[in-house]
């Protein structure tokens, strides 16, 4: 959903259309920033997930991923 709102965004935002390997890097760069905001989330989250019926079973709370792998893993998508 963020991808698409910035893509929509970056076409209506100029009256020129950006070069598409602009917009291509861009549409990465946010990807990969959002998605280590969400791996983030869910190791600042994980004593919590592990205690909801819906969120128990994901990786941290499960034992399968610790969180400084996932440490690892947001700030490689991040950096």
């Amino acid at each position: 959903m963020m991808l698409i709102t910035a893509l929509v965004g970056s076409l209506l935002a100029s009256k020129t259309l950006a070069p598409l390997s602009l917009i291509a890097l861009a549409m990465l760069g946010i990807g990969l920033c959002a998605s280590s905001a969400a791996a983030i989330n869910h190791i600042i989250d994980r004593k919590a997930d592990a205690n909801m019926n819906r969120t128990e079973n994901r990786p941290i709370p499960q034992g399968e991923i610790s969180p400084f792998k996932a440490s690892i893993f947001a700030f490689t998508l991040g950096a």
